[in-house]
């Protein structure tokens, strides 16, 4: 980093703070881009859309934009849009969120704190989880719940994992008979008509807010 570069103070003032900041860095004749994990239903989405709502409140454009994961998230930050600002919206439980941190034309803006909708083990018909083998679709950071909330029986069964680019593509795997259970959210189970076989109340996830290093103010 060279004495040149503009790099903004990180913030931690919540949701309203963030959004002002993001304001406060769009051109008045520009719009902001807020870019994070689809598909439509994902705690990213759902936290994305919080944000949006925020910005919108304090006067700002703002449009929600999915990807299929987190480095295309990255990447569209760094390609940009003539006319917007675009910021990267990224869980403290995403594994690569250090790709975020240490990418020298990206800055920490801020952080707000969102609590995750309610998660858990999922199936299309309770017996699924009975079976001596098992085909879990999860994505890798929540596999570990599976330990955590697994019945007996599926404490029991031969475990294969199926890794899933998100929980409702996970849900949409055991939808599909690609999987037995899914470690998913409420919003992906109840997307796919899935049932509970187990689950857990959300939990409070910081989320960090990046922008592009030196994009012009108002």
């Amino acid at each position: 980093m060279t004495g040149q570069e503009e790099r903004p103070a990180p913030v931690a003032l919540g949701v309203a703070g963030v959004a002002r900041a993001l304001v406060a860095r769009t051109p008045v004749t520009g719009s902001l881009r807020l870019v994070t994990l689809g598909p439509t239903g994902t705690s990213a989405d759902d936290a994305a859309r919080s944000l949006a709502h925020a910005v919108a409140e304090e006067g700002g454009q703002v449009g929600v934009e999915l990807h299929d994961d987190f480095d295309g998230a990255r990447r569209s930050v760094h390609d940009g849009v003539d006319g917007h600002v675009t910021a990267a919206l990224v869980p403290s439980a995403f594994a690569g969120a250090t790709r975020f941190h240490w990418d020298p034309a990206l800055a920490l803006l801020g952080v707000v704190v969102r609590p995750t909708p309610t998660y858990g083990l999922a199936v299309r018909s309770p017996e699924a989880a009975g079976r001596p083998v098992v085909v879990v679709a999860s994505l890798p950071e929540v596999r570990g719940l599976v330990d955590d909330l697994a019945p007996p029986a599926l404490r029991r069964a031969r475990r294969i994992d199926r890794p899933a680019p998100s929980t409702v593509a996970a849900a949409r795997d055991v939808a599909g008979g690609l999987a037995d259970v899914a470690v998913c959210n409420e919003p992906g189970r109840r997307r796919h008509g899935l049932t509970w076989i187990a689950h857990r109340e959300g939990v409070p996830m910081p989320w960090s807010v990046f922008v592009t290093v030196g994009v012009a103010g108002r």
